[in-house]
C-alpha cells in the first residue's frame, strides 16, 4: 500500500465508496447495533416467577420419574439376586447331603 499521505487502511478503502454508500453502511451498522442492544436487554431481563416455578416443577417431575425407574430396576436386581442366592443354597444343601451319603 502507498502510505504517502498517512491514511489508515480504513480511510484508504473508504475512498472507494461514495457518500450515499457510506451512509447506507452506517445505517446498517446502526440497525445491527440497536438489534444487539435489544437482545442484550432481553437476555438480562428478570425472569417471570411463574415460568421459573413451572420449569422447576417439570424438572422435579422428571427427577421423581427417574428415581422411580431406578428403584424398580434395583428391586428387580435384588429379586433376581435373591433367586440366585436361593438356588446356591439349594445346591450347597444337595452337595452337603451327597457328601454325607458318601461318608456313610
Amino acid at each position: 500500500m502507498n502510505n504517502d499521505n498517512n491514511n489508515t487502511d480504513d480511510e484508504y478503502y473508504c475512498e472507494y465508496f461514495n457518500p450515499a454508500e457510506k451512509s447506507m453502511i452506517r445505517f446498517i451498522r446502526l440497525v445491527k447495533f440497536e438489534v444487539a442492544k435489544k437482545n442484550f436487554k432481553n437476555a438480562f431481563r428478570p425472569y417471570d416467577i411463574n415460568d421459573v416455578i413451572e420449569q422447576y416443577a417439570a424438572g422435579h417431575a422428571d427427577v421423581v420419574a427417574r428415581v422411580k425407574n431406578m428403584h424398580s430396576r434395583i428391586n428387580h436386581i435384588q429379586n433376581s439376586l435373591g433367586n440366585v442366592t436361593k438356588i446356591c443354597q439349594d445346591l450347597s444343601y444337595i452337595q452337603y447331603h451327597q457328601m454325607d451319603r458318601l461318608e456313610r
